[in-house]
């Protein structure tokens, strides 16, 4: 019989170059047919008591099991793929489940009636193959761990794939110390094309069982032998693996050794080991691992992929000053160069995040109650709006309007009003409307507040009140914001300032008398203290010209203010006994078309 089928695998062959596949197929499918019908009339005989003619039952069921799937698997896989999901796969393949279970029970008449039959290792092994493929794993692996007992330390071609069947269900199930010692014993003499991804599953075991160097050798090995023809390529998974192994070991520059040996940007690498590993939990072995790949990397471009992926990890993790840092220095590459599109897209997208997560952190009730950690929040937020409006210089006001606006929410009145007056003036360059009123209510709000210092305050009395006379000088509120301004103005020794801010209004409001006749009288008084008489005349000719509106009774004031001033030189000398020149003074003021009737 065993002579009667490789005959028949021999003309198969043969056949194969010259007919279809599925001509081919019924081809070996008739030979095989043929055989077993021969076979099972040979039991018949022998009433079912001959151990060896049943496993060769059971083999050729399942050879026809076999055939049978492969069909059943083309036709199923033909289906269009939206069709294919809505379809139960199981019946598509009742003629090969059919073989399937034929070859099981065959095979486990031998095992029930034949406890002694020197070959039932090879038996087991069908049992569990068949029930693999009948996806009955429970049973595959009873039955792959019955052979490879009953195969005991033989090395043969079975024991051997008995040992890997078995060792892909403990690899599959997490149990990677019983999966090595049989993957050990099965590559050490079985080197055939799948020697490569065997080994690979078991470079795998040793990781997980923390033997990194055994790990690391073996994976080096199997990327060799992948070159080779012989066996199955996998360069691609060990090149997609083999860095956390290097990561866990600790030999980053063995790791970028092999990456550049094989001409591999080790930088994505390192990105994509990190990405996985944190989807893991092991946040602090994927920062690590991105610090020292960013000292080492020396590429501009790589290292910005290094940062933007350290900003994900950060922003996941929360670590807020590690995510500024990194901000700040992709900024900063990003100012000496642009950075791509992408990449400035996600760093744009991760300040600005930050920005305003913070910024309602500080704002909200959260902390109301944690002085210190919302003080903090607000630094953090304005730090990202300073970053974002680096970004995007065009957007420089609506940015600074809103550190203005965090360290409001966070009671930093005097850092408030450095932020609205900076806004104010970018917005005002660029005709912001909005933004220019929004500001100015800012301002005018922070000065307001009693938790303000004081000399802060006066400190920004004429820069946010003459702010507001540039765009409002006519309203009501303008009205009394000028004399703010004319008053902080005249109290820091802003003269000249002071009395253009007194001639605005006199020229908004001329009926105003009474705040009019308080200013002048305040730069009156600063005149006659400097004896410039000369300044006080040219405001008296002011007024008498109609410049500035006052009242009759303060007409009259400063008229016996102009006598009092003009004589009092005179008297001056007079007492002194100086008559010749207090003549000649009196003199002048009696011809002075100028002086007061009085005088």
């Amino acid at each position: 019989m065993l002579k009667y089928f490789f005959l028949f695998l021999v003309i198969s062959t043969a056949l194969a170059q010259k007919l279809t596949l599925d001509e081919r197929r019924s081809k070996i499918l008739s030979i095989v047919d043929e055989e077993l019908a021969e076979v099972s009339r040979l039991a018949k005989q022998q009433n079912f008591k001959d151990p060896n003619i049943l496993v060769r039952m059971s083999e050729l069921s399942l050879e026809k099991a076999r055939l049978w799937k492969e069909a059943e698997n083309e036709k199923f896989l033909s289906i269009p793929p939206e069709q294919r999901r809505d379809l139960q796969k199981e019946n598509f393949f009742d003629k090969s489940t059919k073989f399937f279970n034929d070859a099981n029970q065959t095979a486990y008449a031998v095992v029930t009636r034949f406890p002694k039959y020197k070959g039932l290792n090879e038996v087991y092994y069908i049992l569990a193959y068949n029930n693999k493929e009948l996806g009955r794993h429970d049973e595959a692996q009873r039955f792959f761990k019955l052979a490879n007992a009953k195969a005991g330390k033989s090395n043969d071609k079975l024991g051997t794939k008995s040992r890997l069947a078995l060792a892909d269900y403990y690899f599959n199930d997490h149990k990677y110390k019983e999966a090595i010692p049989l993957y050990e014993s099965a590559i050490n003499v079985l080197d055939e094309k799948w020697w490569t991804k065997d080994s690979f599953n078991l470079s795998w075991c040793y990781y997980r069982t923390r033997r990194y160097e055994k790990a690391i050798s073996l994976m080096r090995e199997v990327h060799v032998r992948s070159s080779n023809s012989k066996y199955i390529d996998m360069r691609a998974q060990v090149e997609r693996d083999i860095g956390i192994f290097y990561v866990d070991a600790n030999r980053l520059t063995d790791a970028i050794s092999f990456f550049e040996k094989q001409g591999i940007n080790y930088t994505e690498q390192f990105v994509k080991i990190a990405n996985m590993i944190v989807s893991q939990g092991r946040f602090s072995q994927a920062e690590s691992l991105l610090k020292e790949a960013a000292k080492v990397e020396k590429e501009r471009d790589r290292k910005v992929t290094i940062y933007i992926a350290q900003l994900d990890l950060f922003d996941k993790y929360n670590k807020i000053q590690e995510h500024l840092r990194v901000s700040g220095l992709l900024v900063g590459l990003h100012k000496e160069k642009s950075l791509l599109e992408e990449d400035f897209k996600r760093l744009s997208y991760h300040v600005n995040k930050k920005a305003a997560e913070l910024q309602k952190a500080a704002a909200g009730n959260t902390y109301k109650n944690v002085p210190k950690i919302k003080a903090q929040k607000s630094r953090e937020a304005i730090a990202y709006f300073d970053l974002a409006q680096k970004l995007n210089p065009t957007a420089k006001a609506e940015k600074v309007f809103f550190q203005a606006e965090t360290a409001y929410a966070a009671a930093d009145y005097a850092k408030a009003l450095e932020y609205y007056t900076k806004s104010f003036d970018a917005a005002l360059a660029n005709n912001e409307k909005k933004l220019i009123s929004q500001n100015l209510e800012g301002m005018l709000t922070s000065l307001g507040q009693a938790g303000l210092n004081r000399a802060i305050a006066e400190k920004f009395y004429i820069p946010v009140y003459s702010r507001y006379v540039l765009v409002d000088s006519k309203s009501e509120r303008a009205k009394s914001i000028l004399v703010k301004l004319f008053n902080a103005q005249f109290d820091k020794g802003e003269i000249d300032n002071a009395e253009k801010t007194m001639e605005k209004f006199a020229s908004r409001f001329p009926s105003d008398y009474e705040k009019q006749e308080g200013m002048l009288a305040k730069i009156m008084e600063h005149y006659r203290n400097e004896k410039d008489y000369t300044k006080i005349k040219s405001y008296a000719a002011d007024i008498n010209s109609g410049k500035y509106k006052v009242s009759s009774k303060y007409a009259d004031a400063l008229r016996s203010l102009m006598t009092k001033i003009q004589i009092e030189g005179v008297q001056q000398s007079l007492e002194k006994g100086d008559k010749g020149v207090a003549l000649k003074g009196y003199h002048q003021i009696y011809k002075d078309s100028e002086s007061t009737p009085k005088a």
